[in-house]
């Protein structure tokens, strides 16, 4: 809502001004940084993009700039598979930690940027405000005291949010493979999300995520890395990103925290390509025998018009030969 925008961007307001602060003080701080993007994986990105969708795409360095990322997300929006590449997108991109270097912050376009409103649910926010109050009642000799321990702190408050956001998605995944155990059999429409040389991962209309294994399927697929996609050796059917299918619920672990998929309309989807393939060969095998009968007819008209041409000086030489002979 209007409101908690309002708040989000009073809360963002006081952590850049902190942050700021405390910089331009020269004091010890543990800083939130979000480091720009490493441009070779946008390159990678945009390779993969440019297989995927019709549209243009920026250079790789358009999306350096936030500007530039907010235009292309904006763009994705627009299309089925947005979420997809949304979310291809974002895991391009560094990931946010905390660090004594004050490094900026890319996705909020700040340059001095910390955490500082949340102390009662974030350590970082905590021994912000512990400087913050140090510095405030004039403890400065203190800062030899921040300076060797901040640096300590920040790698292990990093290294805590990492694994807090593991615990967080592995207990997802259990409930998820719990929910979706009394499920079995059913089907759902499905959008491929994901691609790996095992199989490839399908996302259902409810957020759930499961993996439909090539060895369930009745033909090999070769896995390319660098497109994300996998064509069937027989069938010659190419798995993409953003691809709708019909996916039936064949397995559902709590153990493992999986869930396993069946392509269900996999032979429809094949033989409509196949039929579609069949076509356009059709259609390009006419296209090439109308340009073939036109190159012969083009050569044949050439042709009479070449014999036409030398028949008409011939002609015409005898004709000038007789009129020759006749002066004489």
């Amino acid at each position: 809502t209007w409101a908690h925008e309002l708040i989000e961007d009073f809360m963002i307001a006081a952590n850049c001004y902190v942050a700021k602060r405390f910089h331009d003080l020269g004091a010890p701080l543990i800083y939130r940084v979000h480091e720009q993007p490493d441009i070779e994986r946008l390159k990678s990105f945009i390779a993969v993009l440019r297989r995927l969708i019709n549209i243009q795409m920026p250079k790789p360095a358009a999306l350096m700039d936030v500007a530039g990322l907010a235009e292309i997300l904006d763009r994705f929006k627009e299309l089925p598979e947005g979420d997809i590449l949304s979310g291809l997108l974002l895991r391009s991109l560094a990931k946010a930690r905390y660090d004594t270097r004050c490094l900026g912050h890319f996705g909020l376009n700040e340059a001095y940027y910390t955490h500082y409103t949340a102390p009662i649910r974030r350590y970082a926010d905590l021994i912000v405000h512990r400087v913050a109050r140090a510095y405030i009642a004039g403890r400065v000799p203190i800062k030899s005291k921040w300076v060797a321990n901040l640096p300590q702190t920040a790698e292990h408050i990093s290294e805590t949010e990492r694994n807090s956001m593991e615990a967080e998605r592995i207990s997802n995944d259990l409930r998820v493979a719990e929910y979706m155990s009394e499920r079995i059999g059913e089907r759902y429409p499905a959008i491929v999300s994901g691609m790996h040389r095992a199989g490839f991962f399908c996302r259902l209309p409810n957020a759930v995520e499961g993996m439909v294994p090539y060895r369930l399927l009745g033909d090999y697929y070769d896995y390319d890395e660098l497109t994300m996609t996998a064509r069937g050796q027989s069938s010659g059917f190419e798995l993409r990103l953003g691809m709708r299918v019909t996916v039936q619920v064949v397995e559902a672990d709590p153990i493992r925290r999986s869930v396993t998929f069946y392509w269900f309309n996999q032979d429809e989807m094949v033989e409509r390509a196949r039929s579609m393939r069949s076509k356009a060969k059709r259609s390009a095998e006419k296209r090439a025998e109308k340009r073939a009968a036109h190159s012969e007819r083009a050569a044949r008209s050439k042709s009479a018009t070449r014999s036409k041409s030398a028949a008409r000086k011939s002609k015409e030489s005898t004709k000038s030969a007789k009129t020759k002979k006749k002066r004489k």
